[in-house]
């Protein structure tokens, strides 16, 4: 087994009136050698739509935590900047 694993895989189908829905998700999986299970995360990457006259959609779903932690993470590092650079020009 390698140290850094990257899965996709295709869930149960669901039955929506007519339509058939697959739901796809992707899992990280970091394991050092010698331990047990050491860090796994999962989210939901897309769903594939199949249609009754048989065409396909595949529809992404937007990992909407992760851009909200990046603007938050973005917001940090702006005012760490602006606090850094007030306190150097009060104490000159």
């Amino acid at each position: 087994m390698s140290l850094i694993q990257l899965e996709n895989r295709v869930g149960n189908p669901i039955k929506a009136g007519q339509y058939q829905i697959l739901p796809i998700e992707t899992s990280l999986q970091f394991q050092p050698p010698g331990m047990r299970g050491f860090f796994f995360w999962k989210k939901p990457a897309s769903m594939i739509v199949q249609y009754p006259d048989g065409s396909d959609e595949v529809i992404e779903v937007p990992d909407i935590t992760r851009q909200a932690q990046i603007v938050f993470v973005g917001f940090a590092l702006v005012f760490s900047l602006a606090a850094w650079l007030i306190g150097r020009s009060i104490r000159k």
